[in-house]
């Protein structure tokens, strides 16, 4: 064509589109909009599937015809529409493409008599259409792809100029064409009809080079004029004639014929001729016994494929004269021993598929060309020929489906060229080859349910280039102790492996590994977050080998594994300057490996302690605590200090391990303190923590300043700081706000603190609950949601959005007030933004407001199971639900709900579509989103038209229902 148009997207552009030649349409753009957006456009391509073009209301003629007058057209592409007709206005446009696919309702394109069109492509898909000759009169006319158009095909006799033709679901006897005019047509093809007996004479297609002719169950004689075709390079036959009415199909001789394939196909006996410069050749699901004679006359042939040949019992012994043979394909025929002529010279890729062998010849050392074999099952199969060094070029193998297949060759640690072994389902091999240094190149290896398979190869820690293993669904026990290289590992996979228990520490060893992926049963459950992160993880702190180890040994051995671990003290100590949160909480977790006799429970005083790096809170409050315990606190580490509260950082001093020490976390540290509590005020009862609340809920300044005080006399109660949190940010008094910050910031982690210091002003109406959970996400910013609404009577639904409401003693009381604000509307009740409990929401639907008059339901995120019964107390009056789920299945007691019109469900891990829905007689709406297709069942063809019907993604077996879908 002489101009290619680039589209793109329209709601992709970026302000002005003057430069953009062709666009996609997916929604019903405004005409004038797209005048100043794209002026200058050349090309539409109308999405008319799109959501946006569905709705009836949106009249598709009228839109094109629209679009038609508005723009000069060089080429238009409309897919699945509801278009009546093509408005003639188009044939005043220079098209050089037009492109109208699954046009169902579009019966007929006219084009006037007058009409001078310059068409270069021409593409219809349509369902019984009727198309003007003179659609195919453009004198540059060169490609036509018609399907489903029945009436109008004599045209393409005035396409002189034609190259390629494609015609497909024609429904009558004969086709109305002359070929005599298409000299210059390069590509025929002709399929999918259950009514064609005759096809066009091709005598003076004397330019044709490719022809293809597939589904033509009732064809009765195949075309004249073969032998005119001498530039005719490829031939491809599917499923011609039918077993009771074969066709007769002979030539004498097709010289630059190189590529035959045939299907499926029924012929009189000797077809086609003498084919002198063939290089491939398929032949597919025949009815023979031998190979055709004509085959033999090739010396050329490269590319030989036989599947589904039944009938053929014995191997051809001709094929040994195809001394040309690179690749040879047989799948599915009855052909059960293999003869060693099949060791053709030149053979690169060998495919033995579901053939009857229970061996191989012995022929493989002859193969020194060999690069790819694939073998598949074949279940008789017992031995694996010994490939070997001889097979220099071989670098590919699979394996797939070969039940009796025990052990494999040991001349395969020889393969120095191999690069990827797959071995699926052999479930009687015990034991692989010892693949290792030899094997130069190998790079993959792939393991898929071996399940006598009980241990791999040391050997393959020798491989010197071995980057990605996938282990799944073996009988592995443990991985091998002596991989202690794997130099060029980068992705380990291991999955399904049912008696795999461990994994060996040294895997954190292997310095190339960049991904891994491991069954979470062989990892202690507080570490598995970390596996799929970890050799990152030690890259990017350049961790020592002795360190690596150390780190993979916790993961994926435990803590019990440390205590035979070398000079695990120093190591351990080591990781804490590593400068990465992941590596230091491992060494917090894992402190009790480096203690000695002083334990942590021990009270008693004059013991040294000294806080190493920084610590989450500040080090001033630790100290003012630990003193009043009666600890002596030492601001530098020394050799001999007693307890050692290790932060960020630590550095020991000279002759360290001769005294003995106890190592505490951050966290173990706060427990012991909270066991102490030091001051009056942090033991308050909870009647006397209830009243110090109800204080600084009056919002009165004078109460705030009596607290202030009593708390820098007798120290702060630990479930007090989130109300104090909320005073400090909202109180009218800068002095009561400026000596609260200081008497918190001591006692808050570095999530609270964060939290004291964010500017946003909480007596402006904004609620920033949810971000202060993710910043301190073991803080009670519950509590503090409660004592701003009792302050203030604002923010009540924020507090049901936190985690930490859940366990928070006032969400009784909360839930009260909410459930009565709620349900002010007896037949609506719209539960969006407030998150409860299934227990909660069956509370508010039993309430007695709702009963006998609720129409609308909106739920949270729920368990349907759980609140079934009181969504059916709601059965003669409930007309639209909407819920998100993380169930399942949806209970089948819903069909109860008689009366609904609409129905709104998301759920993620559903893994059916309901079967019941068709069955609610009033329902006109579906709206169903899950994570993966599912399967639509049976009971939906029993649905009426619906008013709308959304299922996302489209169902798995859609193409079996009437309806769309979406």
């Amino acid at each position: 064509m002489s101009l290619e148009l680039e589209y793109q997207y329209y709601y992709y552009l970026w302000g002005s589109g003057q430069e953009v030649k062709a666009i996609y349409l997916s929604k019903p753009v405004p005409v004038s909009e797209l005048k100043t957006r794209v002026p200058n456009i050349k090309g539409i391509h109308l999405e008319f599937d799109k959501t946006e073009f569905k709705p009836s209301r949106i009249n598709h003629d009228e839109y094109l015809l629209e679009l038609l007058q508005a723009f000069s057209l060089q080429e238009l592409k409309i897919d699945r529409s509801r278009i009546t007709t093509i408005p003639e206005v188009l044939w005043t446009h220079p098209l050089e493409l037009l492109q109208i696919e699954y046009a169902s309702e579009l019966k007929s394109i006219y084009v006037p008599d007058d009409a001078i069109l310059v068409l270069e492509k021409l593409v219809i898909n349509g369902e019984d259409t009727t198309v003007s000759p003179n659609l195919f009169s453009s004198p540059v006319l060169q490609e036509v792809n018609v399907t489903g158009v029945q009436r109008g095909l004599e045209g393409v006799d005035k396409a002189v100029n034609l190259k390629r033709l494609q015609i497909g679901n024609y429904k009558h006897p004969s086709l109305p064409i002359d070929f005599t005019a298409l000299h210059q047509l390069a590509y025929l093809s002709i399929g999918n009809s259950d009514s064609l007996e005759v096809l066009p004479d091709l005598t003076r297609l004397t330019g044709l080079k490719e022809c293809y002719f597939y589904k033509l169950p009732t064809l009765v004689q195949m075309p004249g004029g073969w032998d005119n075709l001498q530039q005719l390079t490829e031939l491809k036959l599917s499923n011609i004639a039918n077993e009771k009415t074969p066709v007769i199909f002979n030539f004498t001789q097709l010289d630059a014929l190189t590529h035959l394939e045939v299907f499926a196909s029924h012929f009189a006996e000797n077809p086609f001729g003498n084919m002198p410069a063939l290089t491939r050749v398929d032949f597919e699901y025949m009815p023979i016994s031998t190979l055709p004679a004509y085959l033999f006359q090739s010396r050329q042939l490269k590319w030989l494929k036989l599947e589904g040949l039944t009938q053929l019992t014995k191997w051809p012994e001709e094929i040994k004269q195809f001394d040309q043979l690179t690749a040879l394909y047989i799948r599915r025929t009855g052909v059960e021993t293999l003869p060693d002529s099949l060791a053709h010279p030149l053979l690169e890729d060998l495919h033995l598929e579901e053939l009857s062998l229970k061996s191989l010849p012995e022929c493989w050392a002859q193969l020194t060309k060999l690069t790819s074999v694939a073998i598949k099952n074949c279940t008789d199969l017992e031995i694996l020929p010994s490939l070997g060094k001889e097979n220099t070029s071989l670098d590919r193998i699979e394996l797939t489906n070969l039940p009796k297949l025990s052990t494999l060759p040991e001349s395969w640690s020889q393969l120095s060229r191999l690069v990827f072994l797959s071995i699926k389902d052999c479930l009687n091999l015990e034991k692989l080859s010892d693949l290792g240094k030899e094997n130069l190149c190998l790079n993959e290896i792939r393991i898929f349910n071996l399940p006598k398979l009980t241990a791999l190869p040391d050997s393959w820690d020798d491989c010197p280039v071995l980057a990605k293993l996938e282990i799944r669904r073996t009988g592995l026990r443990q991985f091998s102790d002596s991989w202690q290289h794997m130099s060029q590992l980068a992705e380990i996979q291991s999955y399904e492996n049912v008696h795999l228990q461990s994994i060996p520490g040294v895997v954190a060893v292997w310095p190339s590994l960049r991904e891994s992926w491991i069954e979470e049963k062989c990892i202690p459950a507080h570490y598995r977050s970390y596996v799929h992160d970890l050799p990152h993880l030690l890259q990017e702190t350049g961790c020592t080998a002795e360190q690596r180890k150390l780190i993979g040994t916790i993961i994926f051995a435990g803590k019990q594994a440390l205590a035979s671990f070398p000079n695990v003290k120093d190591l351990l100590v080591s990781l804490v300057n590593r400068k990465n949160s992941q590596i230091r909480q491992l060494v917090w977790d894992n402190l009790s490996v480096l203690n000695d006799t002083i334990p942590v429970s021990d009270k008693q005083r004059a013991l040294s302690v000294s806080i190493s790096g920084s610590t989450k809170r500040a080090k001033t409050y630790y100290k003012e605590k630990l003193k009043a315990s009666g600890f002596t606190y030492q601001q530098k580490l020394s050799a001999d200090t007693q307890w050692i509260v290790v932060g960020d950082e630590i550095t020991l001093p000279p002759d360290f391990w001769k005294y003995p020490h106890r190592f505490l976390s951050e966290t173990e540290l706060d427990t012991f303190l909270d066991q102490e509590q030091p001051g009056f005020m942090t033991a308050l009862e909870q009647p006397e923590l209830e009243n110090l609340r109800k204080l600084v809920w009056s919002n009165d300044p004078v109460n705030e300043e009596l607290v202030l005080e009593m708390l820098k006399g007798g120290g702060i109660p630990d479930e007090f700081v989130p109300d104090l949190l909320i005073v400090a940010k909202t109180t009218r008094e800068k002095k009561i706000k400026d000596n609260l910050r200081k008497l918190l910031a001591p006692k808050l982690s570095k999530g609270a603190l964060q939290i004291l210091s964010n500017p946003v002003n909480l007596g402006l109406g904004r609620c920033p609950y949810l971000q202060y959970e993710r910043v301190a996400p073991d803080f009670d910013v519950a509590q503090m949601a409660v004592c701003h609404y009792k302050r203030t009577g604002k923010f009540l639904r924020d507090f049901f959005d936190l985690k930490s409401s859940l366990t928070n003693s006032y969400r009784t009381e909360l839930f009260q007030v909410a459930a009565a604000e709620l349900t002010v509307k007896s037949h609506y009740v719209y539960f969006n933004g407030w998150q409860f409990t299934d227990e909660e929401i069956n509370t508010i639907l039993k309430m007695e407001p709702l009963r006998g008059w609720l129409a609308r339901l909106v739920l949270p995120t729920c368990n349907i199971e759980a609140i079934k019964d009181s969504l059916l107390l709601h059965s003669e009056k409930l007309q639209e639900i909407s819920f998100t789920t993380k169930e399942e299945v949806i209970p089948s007691a819903l069909e109860g709900l008689s009366r609904l019109q609409k129905i709104t469900i998301h759920g993620d891990k559903l893994k059916e579509i309901p079967d019941f829905l068709p069955r609610l007689k009033y329902l006109k709406e579906i709206i169903l989103h899950s994570k993966e297709p599912l399967v639509a069942p049976e009971s939906f063809k029993e649905l009426k038209k619906m008013k709308k019907l959304l299922i996302q993604p489209r169902p798995i077996n859609a193409a079996d229902f009437s309806y769309k879908f979406m």
